[in-house]
């Protein structure tokens, strides 16, 4: 639901994904899991710039046991979605798993092939969407 970034110029920031956000919006105590997810990359900050930590080691779950917070994911997994560089669209089945990332909208043999590969594992092709990455919205395919 949430990233931590540090860039090589030295920037650092937490991001929250609009399309996650957007996902869980009716889940039982969404407020909870945003508040939850805010301390945990929370936590990822100060683990880097106390003690240069990264991921979810030690350091990190004494920061989360400070922050007094469980040290776990605050989200389903399968909706998340990690971003290649540059890429503006994926094509994504319903159960969460991608077929494809693309750096412009994909072209109709592209959403062909990805028809096939969800007949090939057997996944309904009526639940492919494609999905903007930046601007948050999805449409079905």
């Amino acid at each position: 639901m949430g990233r931590a970034v540090r860039k090589t110029n030295g920037k650092k920031y937490i991001e929250l994904s609009v399309e996650i956000i957007r996902l869980n919006l009716n889940a039982p105590n969404f407020l909870d899991k945003i508040r939850d997810t805010i301390l945990h990359e929370w936590a990822h900050a100060l683990d880097w710039e106390k003690s240069k930590g990264w991921g979810h080691g030690a350091t990190w779950r004494l920061w989360m046991a400070t922050l007094g917070r469980p040290a776990n994911r605050c989200f389903d997994s399968k909706l998340w979605m990690v971003k290649p560089n540059k890429c503006q669209y994926a094509i994504r089945h319903d159960n969460g798993r991608i077929y494809q990332y693309f750096r412009n909208g994909p072209t109709d043999d592209q959403i062909k092939a990805a028809k096939t590969w969800a007949t090939a594992l057997r996944l309904p092709n009526d639940q492919l969407a494609l999905v903007s990455l930046d601007h948050g919205w999805t449409r079905q395919l």
